[in-house]
Parts: structure tokens; sequence; C-alpha cells
């Protein structure tokens, strides 16, 4: 029998500077290993959050969100000092040479974010690849899940195993990202210098380490009392944690010189730019390992059985999202000022099972406009817009949209974009020279011209010269126009709705953002905003409903029609100048709203 879902909307609008240090810090509960179901709930919780506007008041405490914990930004002790390498590697040039990839000591800062309290569980990538489609991958089978399932009672043990590439998948689906080196070490320090996330030194009962290994991780939680000061676990030993940073050398590293056999010898670690760096240790490596500040690094298509993850979430809404989408489309376009992630836009919904303590579904709407940058006026904007659309932002929807507009100018299905990433693009009113080209090919039927002179002939017992075949050509093309140009004008006094020239051609139909390789037509009467998906190719287009040039501001937005149809307007940041071009963009989603 399918469970009836009980809807708990907890909202909560936000800005990430609304957050303040000292609030309250999610003093979440740990939660028993054998209080967690292995079947689903009768009751699920819906949770929404949307980034505030220009008039939003700051919220002072932070909100709930499920399996997290807030982790208050600063300062964060990062690294060794090289006068510990010895003694931590016990002169053993094996381990020295790990342990100087911490080196030298040094002070990080990291801003407000949201933390896993445990590492992803197998219970987990098993709700996420069934909510997907996917497929557990033969090495997952070969090695964790024999006949691709969950071994009995390993359903809280850390998902491991999965590499790089697998898990941003699983991010982009549940909106969280990986956390960067400095984050987690932030959310396993907080404000001490502690080796461990306890005070003190290494304690075999508060974690599971080499030093006292069953040979397999433990499942999450199983050590409360080796929680960090933001109530993080199992952030020391159990299973390494990938973080989104590169293996490579701190600001500062020099390579160490010892004398090993009488004989000098110079140790550098083996830094390389195309590895991740992995935290915390595990069950296999020695205390030494299990510290805040040890490192090491593996390539991102690497996995393994004592390597798993946990995720993070930025306290500003959408930005996750926002972050997914560039790393998509890679626009150059860009790549100088980036996006302004401070002013985003952005709505999300998440789905919670408490019973299970798994996220179950995601649906986001989110943009983020460019980043300061030196610009044009709006004159000059439209003017050099019309041959090079500029890149106004990123979008980023789990939804498909609605393309109103184009279905007005003659598409015959109606078009919706797919969910996806798109880069937004303003192009002013005015014939750009690709359109010219095209169209003059398109009547020329790609047909060279003639490569000599005038080839007209004199008409016989008359002083005018004959008319050329080329001129008769078109002539005859010209009355064509003039019939195709009547009936547009019928068609449209018939219809009520403008006909502009270049209208759409028919959707192309595509099944995903990912596979849409074709530009479309699009009018050039008219200011527009292109959808240019991640193969660099327009796919979608709408007018531009208002843009005007006005005093710089935050964005803001409204929604209608059930959270359906989403207004959002927002200033084109430039470095000089309080005024700037602001623009108006509606979103219409082709289903529930968010």
């Amino acid at each position: 029998m399918k469970p009836t879902a009980t809807l708990v909307l907890a909202a909560f609008p936000l800005l990430s500077s609304a957050w303040q240090p000292g609030c309250a810090q999610n003093q979440a509960a740990v939660i028993p290993v054998n209080a967690v179901s292995t079947s689903s709930a009768a009751e699920l919780r819906h949770f929404v959050r949307q980034s505030g506007g220009a008039d939003s008041p700051a919220i002072p405490v932070p909100p709930e969100t499920p399996g997290m914990g807030l982790v208050t930004g600063g300062n964060v002790a990062i690294g060794t000092a090289p006068e510990r390498v010895e003694k931590l590697g016990q002169k053993d040039p094996i381990y020295m040479v790990e342990i100087l990839a911490e080196v030298p000591r040094h002070t990080g800062k990291v801003d407000d974010f949201l933390m896993d309290l445990t590492e992803v569980t197998n219970l987990q990538w098993q709700v996420y690849l069934d909510a997907t489609g996917r497929k557990p991958t033969q090495t997952l089978i070969d090695i964790n899940w024999p006949d691709g399932k969950i071994p009995a009672g390993f359903e809280q043990h850390p998902i491991t195993n999965v590499n790089i590439f697998e898990l941003r998948e699983y991010l982009e689906w549940c909106g969280k990202h990986l956390p960067t080196e400095a984050e987690w070490m932030r959310a396993a320090r907080g404000d001490t210098e502690n080796d461990f996330p306890w005070a003190g030194k290494f304690d075999s009962k508060l974690c599971r380490s080499g030093m006292d290994s069953t040979g397999h991780a433990e499942p999450v939680g199983t050590f409360p009392g080796g929680e960090s000061p933001f109530h993080m676990l199992d952030m020391a030993g159990n299973v390494y944690e990938w973080v989104d940073t590169k293996f490579t050398p701190y600001d500062g590293f020099a390579p160490m010189t010892i004398v090993a056999a009488k004989k000098e010898r110079q140790l550098i670690p083996e830094f390389a730019s195309n590895m991740y760096v992995v935290k915390g240790g595990n069950f296999q490596r020695t205390s030494t390992f299990a510290r805040i500040d040890a490192r090491a690094g593996l390539p991102p298509m690497s996995s393994g059985e004592a390597v798993g993850f946990r995720a993070a979430r930025s306290t500003h809404p959408g930005v996750d999202s926002i972050r997914h989408a560039l790393r998509h489309l890679q626009p150059a376009q860009l790549v100088d000022c980036g996006v302004d992630e401070k002013d985003c836009f952005g709505r999300e919904e998440l789905t919670y099972d408490d019973a299970r303590k798994v996220i179950t579904g995601y649906r986001s709407l989110a943009f983020a406009h460019r980043g300061p940058e030196k610009g044009p006026g709006l004159t000059k904007l439209r003017t050099t817009s019309i041959d090079e659309p500029a890149a106004l932002g990123v979008l980023y929807t789990t939804e498909a949209l609605k393309m109103p507009d184009m279905k007005k100018s003659g598409a015959k299905n109606d078009p919706a974009l797919p969910p996806g990433s798109y880069l937004l693009s303003f192009k002013g009113k005015g014939e750009s020279k690709a359109h010219k080209e095209k169209r003059r090919t398109k009547k020329d039927g790609d047909k060279p011209e003639p490569d000599s002179g005038d080839q007209s002939t004199e008409k016989p017992g008359s002083d005018e010269p004959a008319k050329s075949e080329k001129d008769k050509d078109t002539k005859g093309k010209a009355a064509k126009d003039d019939k195709k140009d009547k009936k547009d004008k019928e068609d449209e006094s018939k219809s009520g709705e403008e006909v502009a020239p270049g209208a759409a051609v028919p959707w192309p139909g595509v099944s995903s953002v990912h596979t849409a390789t074709e530009d479309i037509e699009f009018p050039q009467d008219d200011d527009l905003i292109l959808f240019i998906n991640d193969n660099n190719a327009v796919v979608g287009w709408a007018r531009n409903s208002a843009v005007e040039e006005v005093d710089l501001k935050k964005h803001d937005e409204e929604s209608s029609d059930e959270k359906r149809t989403w207004k959002v307007d927002f200033s084109l940041d430039q470095m000089t100048g309080k005024r700037g071009p602001r623009f108006h963009l509606e979103f219409e989603l082709a289903g529930p709203g968010i």
C-alpha cells in the first residue's frame, strides 16, 4: 500500500548576509544507528528555501535543514608547521613525505555553510539511484553490493567506491556541493587548533581507525563522543572523504632535506593538479592520518572501499545549483567576471524521509546574473549585442520551462525547454550580420554570383537595354516576397499576434538539453533573451519584456499561479557609475510550481 505523504512546509527565505555567528548552531540530536528505518516513511517533510529579494529582512537564526548542521564562517587553522614533520612521521621518510604535504601552517577563511552530520550512506545512495533511474556501477556491485543490492545490515554504512564524477551527479540531484578542504577543516576543527575533532590526544574509542580496526567501516554515527565543535560525526577515521580541492602544495611550501644513511635526501610529496584531496583518515590507516590536517591525493576517477564523502550546502538558496550549471556550461563570456552569488535568485524544495534519514527528492529554479564588470550603458549594449549577444547570467532548472513567445511566433508544438543549465544572453533589436548572411544564402540557394560583368542585351528595335536575367529573377522573387508579406499581415490581423521576421522554426523536439546541437531561428526586430545550452547552441528565446537604465540595486522577484510563473528583476552590475542596465525576466514552468 502506498503511504500518504503529509507535507510539512518549512519556508525560510534568507540572504547569505542574514546569518549571524553566535546563533544557535543546529544542536542536532545524534540519531542512534538502530533507530533508522530501512522502509519508507508514512510521512515525508518538504523543506522550501527561497532567496531574499531587494527588500527582504534579515533572518537572525538558521533554518532547519534535515541531516545537516550549520557551520558558522570564520578563520580556520590549516596545515602543519615544518618542525612537526619529523616527529609526526617518526623520522620515517615514507611517512614524512606524506605529512610534508600539510606544510606550512596557515590560516584560511570560509563563509557560513551547512554540512552533512555524517558521511553519505549506502541507503541514501540507493534512494538516489532509484529516484534517477540509475543502476549501481560494476565496481559497486563487485566490491560493495553483491547482486546490485545493499547487504543486509549495511544500509547505514558510508557509501564507498564512488569517484568524483559519480558523486557530483548525486550532489546536483540533491542541490548540494562537495566541501572544499577549508570548509571541511572548519567543520572538523571550528575555532580550535586541535589535531582531532575532539580536544586532546587520539582516542580509539572515539573513532574507527587502523589502530583498532574491524577490517571495514562502521555505520555512520557509531562514535557520538567524537563529534566536532559543530556536531559533525566521523570526521576522524571510518573512511576517507573527498573534498573539492586539488592536491597541490599550499602557498609557501618548500621541500625538506633530511639525512638518511649518512646521505642527504630531499623530500617532495607527489602533488598533482589532476588529483583531489581526501581527508579524515580511514579504518585502514593509523592515528597520524586521522588528524584534521592530514591530507592525501587521489585521481578523480579513483575509488576504494575506504573512500567516501559527505556533502555541504550554501546558506544562500540556489547557489549550489548555479555552480553546477557553470560546470556544465563553462561560459567563456563569464570567465573574467563570473556571476554574482550574493545576489542570486533561488527557490528550492527538498523532500526528506524522517524514518530512513534520507533525501528523496529535490527541485530547484535558480538564476545568477553576471558579476561586476566594466561594461557599456544600455544604449551601447543594445547596439553591440546585435551581432554578439551579451551574457546576462546563468539559469538552472529542474523543471521544464514554457516558451510562450516561441509558440506565438509560429512553433507548431508547445515549446518547452527541458530541465538543465542555460546561459542567458541579451540580443538587441536589429538584424545581425549572421542572420543577414543566413537569409542571403537561403534566398540565393547557395548559387555563386556570375563572375563576368553585365550580361544584359538590347531588345531589338528599342533604345532601352533588355533586363538582365538577374534583374528578372530579382523582380520575380520580389513579387513572391510581396505576396508572402501580404499573407503574413492577413494572418497577423486574424490572430492579433505580431509576426516577426525570422520567426522561430518548429521546436526541434530534443529530449535533453545535452543533446540539442542545432540553433533555432529567432526574431530580429525586438530585444530578446536567448537561451544557450551546454553545446553553445541557441535552443530557446523570449522577448525581453522590460529593460531600462536605472540605479543599481539587488534582484527582486515575485511569483503567481501557485509558483508556476516567476518574475525576476536584476541589475547588470558595472564597476563604474551608479547606474546600469536592469532587466526583467519571466520564467513559466511547464509542470507544477516550485
